[in-house]
């Protein structure tokens, strides 16, 4: 068991070694739980909004009206689907659709399997929690 396995790796009363390796002991953690770290399941949650919103789940005009579709000419190197408007600042830069938008070209230049426009909502949940538990930079979207 997991959790079983995290006690025994930190059984001394917070020495240097435990708090070393105490990361180490969380990813295991999580793997063993067939979780996602708290970051890839904000992530998750932040794409499946942008998801709700291109297949029309999400209709309110006054969001609607923040997303920006970039249609791309044909043979045209550009890989992004949306046109993140440029922030002016750190609240507009940190917004979830901004975040969404940013995190969905990073993803889909990697992977073209998470296609909002053509792919089910529970299937693009798995590919997500596929392509982020694999690895997709782990850093900030920033």
């Amino acid at each position: 068991m997991p959790l079983k396995k995290f006690r025994n790796g930190c059984s001394d009363t917070y020495t240097a070694k435990c708090s070393n390796n105490i990361q180490q002991m969380s990813t295991k953690l999580l793997a063993g739980f067939q979780m996602l770290s708290l970051e890839h399941r904000r992530m998750v949650a932040s794409l499946m909004y942008l998801h709700d919103i291109g297949t029309g789940r999400i209709t309110w005009p006054t969001t609607l009206q923040k997303v920006n579709l970039r249609v791309p000419r044909t043979g045209s190197r550009t890989k992004s689907t949306f046109q993140p408007p440029v922030a002016r600042t750190n609240i507009f830069e940190n917004s979830l659709l901004s975040r969404a938008t940013y995190l969905y070209d990073r993803i889909s230049t990697k992977d073209p399997r998470p296609d909002i426009f053509r792919v089910g909502r529970k299937q693009f949940e798995k590919i997500l929690r596929d392509a982020l538990g694999k690895d997709v930079d782990s850093g900030s979207t920033s």
